[in-house]
């Protein structure tokens, strides 16, 4: 296997995913290179709670707001990356059942562009 080279898959959690899975195994597996899935989890700071935070608060409620809010976007955060975990495990078994021999899987937080090591340089 040519460890110089890997195919990268760049997927999100759409329709599209499965097509990007499949098209990289093939690939992989013509160029006998490593494959690599990368889903990255954007953040999203303007989803918020739903809920009117607007108006007058009372004594301590700003700590108590701030604390809830931090503990929703934790529960957030892990269900995405539960959800995005067992995603990548369904392409990791899909690309393998389609002939791939080397499958490895990378979830990040942020955006694409910072997201790997493999980002062009300038």
């Amino acid at each position: 296997m040519n460890q110089e080279n890997k195919v990268l898959g760049c997927v999100d959690q759409s329709h599209f995913a499965d097509f990007v899975a499949d098209y990289a195994a093939w690939a992989a597996q013509r160029m006998d290179a490593p494959l690599e899935f990368l889903h990255v989890i954007d953040r999203h700071p303007e989803i918020g709670s739903g809920k009117d935070h607007s108006g007058a608060i009372g004594i301590d409620a700003q700590e108590t707001l701030l604390k809830q809010l931090t503990e929703e976007e934790e529960v957030r955060t892990k269900a995405e990356r539960e959800r995005g975990r067992m995603f990548l495990n369904r392409l990791r078994e899909r690309a393998l059942a389609a002939g791939a021999e080397s499958v490895d899987v990378r979830q990040r937080h942020g955006e694409l562009a910072a997201a790997g090591e493999w980002a062009p340089s300038t």
